[in-house]
């Protein structure tokens, strides 16, 4: 069946569907705003766009070649993936490829808008301008909305700061303080310590001076014992008196005696002079008093 009109081939919901993707929202940002060569990317899809759009509802269809239109609208497939794809991950990149694709592909079958390509009606040049207008809006907009989150992000982030700011001079107190702390604390263990060291050192010190005081005290009574008893000694080794008897027995008998028995015969003399005969051996010792013969 022939088409009395082009509105009704499938390249006019192509060129609808590219519009669509045009005024997203992500070709409208900031980000695209500020780069140069996607904003040209961009704009020249609008416009080739648009320009189609107006070929296509001015052209008649007994003056155009359904196979070159049909081509055309294949070949446009190609940057409609491409927007879409931007769309979806806001890479520049793909305007690139959209613009290369519809130089390459698209506009070459321009041809087919017989005899002559139309310029653009009124119409289609106040679209145009129309729908620059409304991306610049959309650009300020979004741009105003960002500013406002950026001065809202500007203004929690002051506040943090100042509350951290507040935080940090508090720990700069705490810790001043804590080093206060801890320096009254050293100097009282310091004082203690030193203290108890020198409470240490005087009771050794006593402990010391008294050791050494009964030492010199024990040291000195031996040596007067000792004097004493080795003058003794030089006075009183001697023979035995004339006057001690042995009733009876003889010092021969009392030194076998002492043998047998295993045990010592004493005898005291005259003049307190004690004689101990133990085993061969017999001593003499000055006793302070006078005694009877005793046998142990």
């Amino acid at each position: 069946m022939a088409l009395k009109t082009l509105k009704d081939h499938a390249i006019a919901a192509s060129l609808a569907r590219l519009q669509a993707l045009l005024q997203d929202e992500a070709l409208q940002s900031p980000t695209i705003a500020s780069d140069e060569a996607a904003q040209f990317n961009r704009d020249k899809i609008q416009n080739i766009t648009i320009s189609l759009q107006s070929l296509v509802s001015q052209s008649p269809a007994t003056m155009v070649s359904d196979t070159a239109l049909n081509q055309m609208n294949t070949n446009l497939q190609a940057p409609i993936n491409e927007l879409t794809a931007f769309v979806a991950n806001k890479n520049a990149g793909h305007l690139a490829n959209a613009v290369a694709q519809l130089d390459q592909n698209v506009l070459s079958y321009t041809w087919v808008f017989l005899p002559k390509v139309n310029p653009l009606s009124k119409t289609g040049a106040g679209e145009i301008v129309d729908s620059l207008q409304e991306r610049s809006r959309q650009s300020i907009a979004q741009i105003n909305g960002q500013k406002e989150q950026l001065a809202s992000a500007i203004a929690q982030l002051s506040e943090t700061v100042l509350a951290q700011t507040v935080r940090l001079e508090e720990l700069k107190d705490a810790q001043a303080q804590l080093k206060a702390e801890m320096a009254a604390s050293q100097s009282n263990l310091e004082t203690s310590f030193n203290k108890a060291q020198l409470q240490r050192d005087t009771d050794f010190a006593a402990l010391v001076n008294e050791s050494k005081d009964k030492l010199t005290h024990s040291e000195r009574d031996f040596n007067t014992h000792s004097a004493g008893v080795i003058e003794s000694l030089k006075t009183t080794r001697r023979m035995p008196h004339a006057s001690c008897r042995w009733s009876g027995i003889s010092a021969s008998q009392a030194t076998t005696r002492t043998l047998q028995t295993r045990r010592p015969v004493k005898r005291t003399c005259g003049a307190g002079s004690l004689f101990v005969c133990l085993g061969a051996a017999c001593f003499w010792q000055e006793l302070p008093f006078t005694s009877s013969i005793t046998s142990l």
